[in-house]
C-alpha cells in the first residue's frame, strides 16, 4: 500500500520518485542496453537507511554498497540492461531487513547452447505443431502465417553438456536467455526452475544441473496482438461500428451467427472481441525467444 500513496515528487525516464508520510520511494531503471554500476545520491536523507525492494521476490533488503555523507545518503546499484530497483528511505526507526548478497565473480565464462532446438507451437483455439529450428528467430519476422501470427506459448527444447570440472570449485551457474518475448518458464533436467517475466532474462539453474547430458525446456509466451493483427488481413464477419482512430473501432453489434452458436463464416479470424485496437496493417511485435542463449559460468571469491 506505501507505493500507492504520497505524491510524485520529479520523473523521469531513469529514476521515478514518490514521497510519502512513511518514506522516499525511488525507482530506478537502467534503460540501455549495457549494465550499468553507477552510484546515487539521495539529498536530505542522512538519517534514513536505504533499503532495496525487490518486487518480484517480495524481499526488502539492505544494499551491499552505500554510505553516508553530509545530508545526503549514497548507494551504489549494479543493474543489468533494463533492469529496475526500488530504493526506499524509510522516515521511520529503521527495520528488519536482510542483506543483499553480493557476489565476487573473479572470473565468468560463457558457452553458447548451440544445436537445433526443437520448438512446439501451443496457440490457444489453434491445433498445436512442431519444428525444427536451426537458429533462434523472431516469429514475426517468418513467411509462414502460423508463426508470424502466432500468440501462445512455444516449447523450446535442447540439451547442453556439464563437464565434473566444470562443477569443480566455488560456483554459480546462469541461464541467460538473451532476448525473450515476453513472459519464459525455465526448466531444467524436467525440474522447474524459475518464470521471468522481465530484463534480465538469467535464471539461476546452480541446484539444477549436473555432469553430464542436461536438459533445458523453456515455455516462452507472448502477448495477443500478433494474432489479432493477423486475423485483420481477412473480411471481418461482423458489422464495425464508429471508428474512432487510435482510440479503436468497436463491433456495432453481436452477428447473428455469435447469438445463435452457429460455425463463424470466416474460418481464418480467431480472436473475437468487442473492440478492435489493431489493423491490417498495425506493426507486429517481437515474438518468442530470440537468444541468444548461454551457459554462464562464474568464479566465486566469496
Amino acid at each position: 500500500m506505501m507505493l500507492q500513496q504520497g505524491k510524485f515528487v520529479s520523473t523521469d525516464r531513469a529514476v521515478l520518485h514518490r514521497s510519502s508520510a512513511d518514506a522516499e520511494i525511488y525507482f530506478i531503471v537502467n534503460a540501455s542496453d549495457s549494465c550499468l554500476d553507477k552510484e546515487y545520491a539521495f539529498k536530505r536523507a542522512a538519517k534514513a537507511v536505504p533499503e532495496l525492494w525487490d518486487a518480484y521476490g517480495g524481499v526488502i533488503m539492505k544494499p551491499a554498497r552505500w554510505r553516508k555523507q553530509n545530508d545526503s545518503v549514497y548507494v551504489r546499484l549494479a543493474l543489468h540492461p533494463h533492469e529496475s530497483m526500488f530504493v526506499v528511505l524509510p522516515k521511520t526507526a529503521e527495520r528488519k531487513y536482510q542483506k543483499a548478497k553480493e557476489y565476487l565473480v573473479e572470473k565468468t565464462r560463457y558457452e553458447a547452447i548451440e544445436g537445433d532446438w526443437d520448438v512446439e507451437f501451443c496457440p490457444k483455439l489453434l491445433p498445436s505443431f512442431e519444428m525444427t529450428l536451426e537458429k533462434l528467430v523472431d516469429f514475426s519476422t517468418s513467411d509462414d502465417e502460423r508463426i508470424k501470427y502466432f500468440s501462445g506459448t512455444a516449447v523450446y527444447r535442447n540439451k547442453f553438456t556439464v563437464s565434473k570440472k566444470q562443477l569443480a570449485g566455488k560456483k554459480r551457474f546462469l541461464l541467460d536467455l538473451g532476448r525473450v518475448n515476453d513472459i519464459v518458464e525455465v526448466r531444467i533436467n524436467g525440474e522447474h526452475s524459475v518464470v521471468l517475466w522481465y530484463p534480465p532474462y538469467q535464471a539461476d539453474v546452480t541446484d539444477y544441473i549436473h555432469e553430464g547430458e542436461n536438459h533445458i525446456e523453456l515455455h516462452v509466451t507472448n502477448n495477443w496482438a500478433n494474432r489479432l493483427i493477423g486475423d485483420e488481413q481477412y473480411p471481418a464477419d461482423f458489422e464495425w461500428g464508429d471508428d474512432r482512430g487510435e482510440r479503436g473501432h468497436a463491433m456495432k453489434s453481436f452477428p447473428d451467427w455469435f447469438l445463435k452458436n452457429q460455425e463463424r463464416p470466416e474460418k481464418n479470424r480467431i480472436g473475437f472481441s468487442i473492440w478492435y485496437y489493431h489493423r491490417k496493417d498495425s506493426p507486429l511485435q517481437p515474438a518468442g525467444l530470440c537468444g541468444p542463449v548461454r551457459l554462464v559460468e562464474q568464479y566465486l571469491d566469496n
